[in-house]
């Protein structure tokens, strides 16, 4: 019977009985240990944080370290000890010890503590004898704040990710079992920070007949999802195939995934697809190069506000999950509401209630949207395209009465007349949104109801529409009561026409400049200017620092022209062909930092130019390429024997150009 019985679980096997082992407490060892030995340890210390770190093991620790002159007494908050045993313990180590020195109390899970216990405890807490050490460890602070003043506090902190994955390791090793690196990844991460909690579960996985643990079998046992069925049920709602979400979601459900578990991952799935539109941010995706390309090509197809609003609703799906008992009911209509977020540009909001009259419209997709009205005497709106507010990250609504004049007479004339109202992608355009620029437009109640139905009928069609503009002047009221756009002017995102191709169909490109056609239709991003410089440059940023460099030198930019960060050499080649088809170009500055693009592949692109161009280059060009296969790109135009003129630093490019023009 006692072999039997005889197996130690690792929490015990494995507990740490010196400072340095430990785990991931660095800074509360070492204060400990200075305090032993300077002889500065109050009397009641309190150790806070969070569940599984070790608190506990460092109060035995540091009770076994003065083990040789003291009594070591224990209580568990969680066992829920009746009144009496506590007060006999009170009473025992207020007693003076007959062997050492002092009496030391632990009390584990001290907000578990009964009322009554506490106000036994407090009393020894207002004077406690001075042969007495009293630790008390918790998880919730908000509940021993009425002895915080009396304690010498330690906070206790999450266990990195990487300290629990190689102290896992280490017992793998210990126990001689195979794991995949991967599945103990996983492991350390469910511990959410705590070691016990990771640690309890990699013994358990242990006790399935497997040769070896794997991804897959962490993954199953814990009710974890692969990713791959996130990155399946967005692209259905993308597609608007939620029959498929639902069945995919029962499938889901029937292999034993709990509901809790699937919405954190969705809602780590969309956090993950935020960060991946910023490169910026894509270091604080934990995940292997791969995944995290798959991250950015589904990012791609959806916009941030979107994503931030998904984050809010997954939210509140996680609130709503947990009070009702039909969690999936309340899964499945949220992912509902997640597909029409994603398909229509407007829709009631689901957090708040609204008369039947109240509509609600959920921005769909243009983080750049300015919205911009403004009225007549005749109560006439005016809408005027302005540049996009990216610090409020939010559509503008612009009106004014004084219509019949442009928006700009008036902004330098009376700026007082023009009003602004911001309107949220999450929420949409509001009922007392519109009460209010009706109001401010001095509308009656009786017009009020027409113009309401009006705005919020605009607002859908400029969401709707992928507009980045949405210009009415003027905008009349009649005399029976009706609002009547007489003139209305939209501008459309040109990224967004892949979805608009009923009004691609309506481009008129006999009406834009041929040059900045060809342009576009060759992926670079060019604008003519009036100048005498022509400028190659990948990056919006370095194109602007380059234009003002030439300005500097006594030159104009003649365009902005950025390549991009995919360039080739053929595309390459069609900038030059673009530059030199302004006759006022006197020479070409190419400022490239290699990054994505390589500077060989644009020195290629150079050469090639050389080559082709019927007429050949006959204006001076000057080449400054730095960063990635840049001694490359350099050995190679050296070898052309081609006449640029290679440069390292802007301030020589500046020099360069400036003789060019001083000679021209």
């Amino acid at each position: 019977m006692d072999k039997f019985f005889s197996y130690v679980v690792w929490s015990i096997k494995y507990r740490p009985v010196k400072w340095n082992e430990v785990i991931g407490q660095m800074d509360i060892t070492t204060i400990l240990k200075n305090s032993i030995e300077k002889n500065r340890l109050s009397q009641i210390l309190l150790f806070l944080g969070p569940r599984g770190i070790g608190k506990n093991t460092c109060a035995r620790i540091l009770a076994n370290e003065l083990n040789s002159f003291s009594n070591i007494f224990e209580i568990s908050g969680f066992l829920n000890h009746s009144v009496e045993s506590i007060c006999e313990t009170i009473h025992k180590i207020r007693s003076y010890p007959k062997n050492g020195k002092y009496n030391i109390l632990i009390i584990n899970d001290f907000h578990f503590i009964h009322q009554d216990s506490f106000n036994i405890i407090l009393k020894i807490l207002e004077e406690p004898p001075s042969h007495v050490l009293l630790i008390f460890c918790t998880t919730e602070k908000n509940k021993v704040y009425s002895i915080i003043s009396r304690c010498q506090v330690y906070e206790f902190r999450h266990i990195s990710l990487r300290d629990i994955f190689f102290y896992l390791k280490k017992i793998a090793e210990k126990e001689r079992i195979e794991i995949d690196n991967e599945a103990l990844y996983i492991i350390s991460k469910n511990g959410n920070g705590s070691l016990s909690e990771a640690l309890n579960t990699f013994e358990k996985l242990t006790f399935y007949d497997q040769k070896k643990i794997s991804r897959e079998l962490v993954m199953e046992k814990l009710g974890i999802l692969d990713t791959g069925y996130y990155f399946k049920i967005i692209d259905y709602l993308l597609n608007q195939k939620i029959s498929h979400v639902l069945i995919l979601l029962d499938k889901i459900f029937q292999s034993g995934v709990s509901s809790i578990n699937f919405i954190g991952g969705l809602t780590k799935h969309f956090r993950d697809l935020l960060l991946s539109k910023n490169t910026e941010t894509l270091f604080l995706l934990k995940l292997k190069n791969k995944t995290i390309q798959f991250y950015i090509q589904q990012s791609r197809k959806i916009c941030s506000s979107f994503l931030i609003n998904a984050l809010k609703i997954c939210r509140q799906m996680e609130k709503e999950s947990i009070i009702y008992n039909n969690s999936r009911l309340t899964i499945e209509i949220y992912l509902i509401q997640l597909a029409n977020c994603l398909c229509t540009s407007y829709k009631e909001s689901s957090f708040h209630k609204k008369d039947s009259d109240e509509s609600s419209f959920h921005k769909k997709d243009s983080d750049e949207s300015s919205f911009h009205k403004k009225d007549s005497d005749e109560s006439s709106f005016h809408k005027k395209d302005s540049d996009v507010n990216r610090d409020i990250e939010k559509n503008v609504i612009l009106y004014s009465k004084e219509g019949g004049m442009e928006i700009e007479d008036i902004s330098k004339r009376h700026p007082d007349k023009i009003f602004i109202e911001e309107i949220d992608p999450f929420f949409g355009l509001q009922l007392f949104q519109v009460r209010k620029i009706g109001y401010n437009l001095g509308l009656n109640e009786e017009v009020l109801k027409y113009f309401k139905h009006f705005l919020i009928s605009l607002y859908k069609a400029y969401l709707s529409c992928d507009a980045l503009l949405l210009e009415i002047n003027p905008l009349i009221q009649t005399f029976d009561h009706q609002i009547v756009a007489v003139d209305i002017k939209m501008v459309l995102d040109d990224n967004a026409l892949f979805r608009q191709k009923k009004y691609a169909s309506f481009r008129d490109q006999q009406e834009e400049n041929p040059v900045e056609i060809e342009a576009f239709e060759a992926k670079l991003n060019f604008l003519k200017l009036e100048g005498n410089v022509g400028c190659m440059v990948n990056g919006a940023g370095l194109a602007m620092a380059t234009m003002d460099m030439i300005k500097s030198c006594g030159g104009n930019p003649a365009n902005f022209l950025d390549i991009g960060g995919s360039a080739d050499k053929d595309r390459v080649e069609k900038a030059f062909r673009i530059i030199l088809k302004d006759p006022s170009v006197q020479a070409i500055l190419i400022n490239i930092f290699g990054g994505i693009v390589r500077c060989d592949t644009v020195a290629e692109g150079i050469i090639n130019s050389y080559h082709n161009i019927d007429h050949k280059i006959k204006i001076p060009v000057i080449v400054r390429l730095q960063g990635t296969n840049e001694m490359v790109a350099k050995k190679r135009l050296e070898n052309s024997q081609l006449p640029i003129y290679f440069t390292s630093t802007l301030k020589e490019a500046a020099d360069r150009i400036k003789k060019i023009l001083m000679i021209r």
